[in-house]
């Protein structure tokens, strides 16, 4: 049953391009901070060292689940088409 909440919140293509431009600006936006602090030497203390390799395995994991979303909603994206009559 397609309902109102479906066809908003559901795989869509307006879903698919929001979240793919979302999450290009949360990985920039994210990434721009831990420049700047390496830039002003966040190397020198382990402390920082280890939470640098914290965010990268928080980052990591982020696009891993942003691929696997990706992979999924395309995946019937291509299916809906392929059904949609001509």
């Amino acid at each position: 049953m397609i309902t109102w909440k479906t066809k908003l919140f559901g795989d869509n293509a307006m879903n698919f391009w929001g979240w793919l431009f979302a999450s290009l600006l949360v990985a920039v936006a994210s990434v721009i901070p831990v420049l700047l602090a390496l830039r002003l030497g966040a190397v020198k203390s382990s402390t920082d060292m280890l939470l640098i390799a914290i965010y990268l395995v928080v980052m990591g994991h982020f696009c891993l689940a942003q691929s696997n979303y990706f992979a999924r909603v395309s995946e019937k994206l291509d299916a809906a088409k392929k059904d949609a009559p001509r």
